[in-house]
């Protein structure tokens, strides 16, 4: 098994979650939602341009979160969008999970919503910072670098 880069000895596995949502957090450059799974209010984990994100984290070696299962957690994200309270507008659910045993991060959506999202142009996306903007145009020379119209 590779070591967990989110868990600390002793610690509960609601904390190792919640230091797994900080990450992906600062990752997509937003807070995390405050009060998300003890307050009504708070719909989900994350809110990043048009995505609501519910994340979850496993530390087994296969993705198993009690007694759901990935259409349960998809009804719960696309609940917290066109249910009673929702977010609603062309805001996209979104499960993110991670896996220890493998570490990897998986995101999963429905299918018509990634349709959505790839054939229409109304989805806002997670636009890099300006620092890492700059560093990625840093790295093409001069002379092949796209003007840029104002």
């Amino acid at each position: 098994m590779r070591p967990n880069p989110f868990q600390r000895p002793g610690e509960s596995p609601q904390k190792t979650g919640f230091r797994f949502e900080t990450f992906f957090a600062k990752l997509l450059g937003v807070e995390p939602t405050k009060g998300s799974g003890n307050q009504w209010t708070a719909k989900l984990d994350l809110k990043a341009a048009s995505f609501l994100m519910s994340l979850k984290f496993s530390t087994k070696d296969v993705l198993r979160f009690g007694s759901y299962r990935m259409r349960d957690l998809l009804r719960e994200t696309d609940q917290a969008i066109n249910g009673q309270g929702g977010v609603g507008g062309s805001t996209i659910g979104v499960v993110v999970t991670h896996e220890q045993e493998s570490g990897l991060t998986f995101i999963t959506m429905n299918a018509d919503d990634f349709l959505r999202m790839i054939q229409s142009g109304d989805i806002e996306y997670v636009v890099a910072s300006k620092g890492v903007q700059k560093r990625a145009r840093a790295k093409i020379p001069a002379l092949l670098r796209e003007e840029e119209e104002d």
